[in-house]
């Protein structure tokens, strides 16, 4: 039970302080500004502790901005190591998930980074599925984590004759949690809300509380009684179970981000499979 509640606590941990993040930009945004003004009038921060307070003042501002440069140095090395050994740690992995975070969006908005994977998975996926529903199949289309962005956004660039025989399921999903926050111009509620009404709500997803990326995409508190979005999310409990399984020797893990193909994700499929129309 102890470790159940510790891996919802975690997960919560980045809702709860959500709140704090525009002031942090906010603060080192101005203490940026400040340091860029004072540079470009030749006046640096030592520079400027010597007139405020002399050369007992300056000695600390000094050190202290030295500091600074050598940790940013340091932070930088640290960033590469990180990324090599990002697929070893769950901690460390956090870099991965922020690094496509970013990397979703074309490379005019990151420069500097990997070219973006939307931009070839997305037609894919649209071809792939128009082609599926040529052929006269239907198509529930499954993806996870990041992978629920990219199903969301293919199912908006489909016609409306290839969605009426799709439908969409979505685990682990940061739709709402990371993307419509960080990203809320592009991804939103009207948005999400767009894509369910395009395929007549045949649109699940399962969501864990003990997910740290993952989570509801219509949250409750947002929604009243008789939207239909109220039958999107469903939870999922993590661990299956509190006690150790006839024949088992530990008790079942706690999953978080990772969903695998079980009983829960196959009645899913069902369920979204029995609400497509037949050939």
């Amino acid at each position: 039970m102890a470790a159940v509640r510790d891996a919802i606590v975690s997960a919560q941990l980045a809702d709860k302080l959500g709140p704090l993040a525009p002031a942090a930009y906010a603060t080192l945004a101005t203490i940026a500004l400040g340091a860029a003004g004072s540079a470009i009038l030749h006046d640096g921060p030592g520079d400027l502790a010597r007139v405020l307070g002399g050369e007992p003042l300056a000695r600390p501002v000094i050190f202290v901005t030295d500091l600074g440069a050598y940790l940013i140095g340091t932070f930088a090395l640290l960033l590469g190591v990180f990324g090599l050994f990002a697929y070893r740690s769950r901690g460390i992995r956090l870099i991965g998930i922020l690094w496509e975070l970013a990397t979703f969006w074309p490379r005019g908005a990151h420069p500097l980074a990997a070219p973006c994977y939307s931009e070839r998975a997305v037609p894919d996926l649209t071809r792939r599925v128009r082609h599926l529903v040529a052929s006269g199949d239907t198509v529930v289309l499954a993806g996870q984590s990041h992978g629920s962005v990219l199903a969301a956004v293919t199912a908006l660039q489909l016609p409306p004759a290839t969605r009426s025989r799709l439908a969409l399921l979505t685990f682990a999903a940061p739709l709402q949690r990371l993307y419509a926050r960080v990203f809320p111009a592009y991804i939103n509620d009207a948005m999400l809300r767009r894509i369910g009404a395009d395929l007549d709500w045949r649109c699940t997803n399962l969501w864990r509380r003990t997910d740290p990326v993952g989570g509801p995409v219509f949250p409750s508190e947002r929604r009243a009684s008789n939207d239909p979005a109220a039958g999107v999310d469903r939870l999922v409990r993590d661990p299956a179970a509190l006690t150790v399984a006839p024949g088992n020797t530990v008790p079942p893990p706690i999953e978080r981000h990772l969903f695998r193909f079980d009983e829960t994700y196959r009645a899913a499929v069902r369920d979204l499979a029995a609400r497509l129309p037949r050939r």
